[in-house]
């Protein structure tokens, strides 16, 4: 027979100790954490140089007097790398 879930609220020591043995296991891993953590804020920091790559081009073709493409073609350039 299986046990029924245990829905009891978290104690506040239990939830310390579980912290306290994940820190010991990233600290562990602390070669494969450091450079994961470095790759995610970097990832971040690209997605949001997109859009705004893109919103630059947008700009550069809906101008009044005509389309840059310089501007155009360098923000493309930007996005792709």
């Amino acid at each position: 027979m299986s046990k029924p879930a245990n829905n009891a609220p978290a104690d506040s020591r239990n939830t310390w100790k579980i912290f306290l043995r994940l820190c010991k296991y990233v600290l562990h891993y602390w070669y494969l954490f450091i450079p994961a953590i470095v790759m995610t804020l970097f990832s971040n920091q690209l997605a949001l140089l997109g859009p705004k790559y893109s919103g630059e081009a947008i700009d550069a073709i809906a101008l009044a007097g005509g389309v840059d493409m310089t501007a155009v073609q360098s923000n493309i350039l930007k996005m792709l790398l």
